[in-house]
């Protein structure tokens, strides 16, 4: 037996993708829960992308449970491999567009469900995340001449906000977003700096040419991304994955920002005395600036 007409039209070339290809190929040797889950993935597996375990498991018309073997049998790590799957999909065929009308087709039951989406992706950053790897960017950080920080679109508020605080450390930094105005400082960009990009899943192309430039210019680059396989990451010594899942229109950049704040966090740690004196000295200049509200006392 084979997937039904039903389930394998609508999918075109998707149905190529190796993941499509082997469960279409064990198809025939699945048990009748295992089939009606395979049917709901091949008739759909860009929608598919876009449901709970438990969406999922109604679709199909089978259990919660069943949809936890149904991935385990396809050597995935359960539901969350499963869907970590379908959502490389996304993020390959469908734009920013398909992706919002998608999700409209499935309404989260209020906001909490976004909210445990981004707790997961928190701890699932706080589960796996490597750090040695964060160690030896800070490292790199703390002895680079200039630390430039290209990121473009959502991602240039992670830049901006590594730069502020880059800065009020002692450090020299420099967001780059994608403004023409801001290239004209890389004109003494060499090996003594550090180039950290800031990208996810559809990829700014200034921050993909950023990665480039920086490389051929043999100026160690940071990666921080959303999968090995970015090609952010093809030109980087150092890559640091954000976990990340598209829900909607939009992805979460809660582990992102938690990488973010870790290497802030870190080169805060790494500060001479005479940064941390630099920094003392700043309060009277915000003062004098008006910058904080009156009696706040709080670092920013």
């Amino acid at each position: 037996m084979t997937p039904s007409d039903s389930a394998v039209t609508g999918s075109g070339s998707l149905l190529s993708h190796p993941f499509l290809r082997q469960l279409q190929r064990r198809y025939p040797t699945l048990s009748p829960g295992f089939r009606r889950l395979a049917d709901v993935v091949l008739r759909d597996p860009l929608d598919a992308a876009f449901l709970s375990a438990a969406e999922l498991a109604r679709a199909a018309g089978v259990s919660e449970s069943t949809v936890t073997r149904f991935a385990q049998a396809l050597a995935l790590d359960g539901f969350p491999g499963l869907n970590g799957v379908l959502q490389q999909l996304v993020r390959a065929h469908l734009r920013t567009g398909d992706r919002l009308l998608r999700a409209r087709a499935h309404p989260p039951d209020g906001y909490g469900r976004a909210m445990a989406e981004d707790l997961a992706l928190a701890q699932a950053l706080a589960d796996h995340a490597d750090e040695h790897a964060l160690g030896r960017v800070v490292d790199r950080i703390v002895a680079s001449r200039t630390v430039f920080l290209a990121g473009a679109r959502s991602a240039a508020a992670l830049a901006v906000y590594l730069e502020l605080y880059l800065r009020m450390w002692g450090k020299q930094a420099e967001a780059m977003t994608g403004d023409p105005a801001e290239l004209d400082v890389l004109g003494r960009a060499g090996a003594a700096d550090l180039a950290i990009v800031i990208g996810f899943s559809r990829y700014a192309a200034f921050t993909v040419r950023f990665a480039e430039f920086a490389h051929r210019r043999q100026i160690p680059v940071v990666a921080i991304t959303d999968h090995p396989g970015s090609p952010l990451a093809r030109h980087a010594q150092e890559v640091l994955i954000a976990p990340s899942q598209v829900s909607d229109a939009i992805e979460s950049l809660v582990a992102a920002m938690m990488l973010v704040q870790a290497l802030v966090r870190g080169t805060a740690q790494r500060l001479p005395p005479a940064n941390v004196d630099e920094v003392k000295a700043l309060e009277p200049l915000w003062d004098a600036f008006g910058v904080y509200a009156p009696g706040t006392g709080r670092l920013e």
